[in-house]
């Protein structure tokens, strides 16, 4: 990474932390992601004291509510892992934990990333109200579909050369 080569450390490759498709909002991405792997490891004393975790930004680590983003954030520093969020610079552990400013700042990042994932949340839940009252209705609603089906004339149709090709697959399953 460009932080490590422009502060002159070492980046340990031999952890894939990369969560996609793991939600920080539901903390998934620590109950059943890398990230969880990786705080183990710093509870078990497998990652060193004076090793740092870079993310882009707090929204990397949690978006779950302040409470739990700050537990894990202060249980990573607290054992001795600093964290820097390569968005801003920051750094993050036992001494700037302690100032007052900088912990206040790292909980409004938190709160913003939490409040995000909040309001997208019911904005999808409202866009799919929406869609299903407009079904009711007998509306035609535009969604992405399989690739084996498509919109004509009104009307969802299959794909016939495609559709076969999702069956076979489901026969040689």
């Amino acid at each position: 990474s460009d932080f490590c080569k422009e502060k002159g450390y070492t980046l340990d490759k031999s952890l894939d932390l990369h969560y996609i498709g793991r939600s920080g909002f539901k903390g998934d991405n620590i109950h059943r992601g890398r990230l969880g792997v990786f705080l183990k490891m710093v509870e078990d004393g497998k990652i060193p004291k004076g090793s740092i975790l870079a993310i882009e930004s707090f929204d990397r680590l949690s978006r779950q509510a302040i409470s739990k983003t700050l537990s894990v954030m202060l249980d990573i520093v607290n054992a001795g892992v600093e964290i820097v969020t390569l968005n801003d610079g920051r750094r993050w552990n036992t001494e700037t934990i302690d100032n007052v400013g900088d912990l206040m700042f790292s909980i409004i990042i938190m709160s913003r990333a939490n409040e995000e994932s909040v309001q997208k949340g019911k904005r999808i839940k409202a866009a799919w109200v929406g869609k299903r009252k407009a079904m009711s209705e007998g509306k035609q609603v535009r969604y992405r579909l399989p690739f084996w089906l498509q919109h004509q004339e009104g009307k969802t149709t299959v794909v016939a050369e495609k559709a076969e090709v999702v069956r076979r697959i489901f026969k040689l399953a």
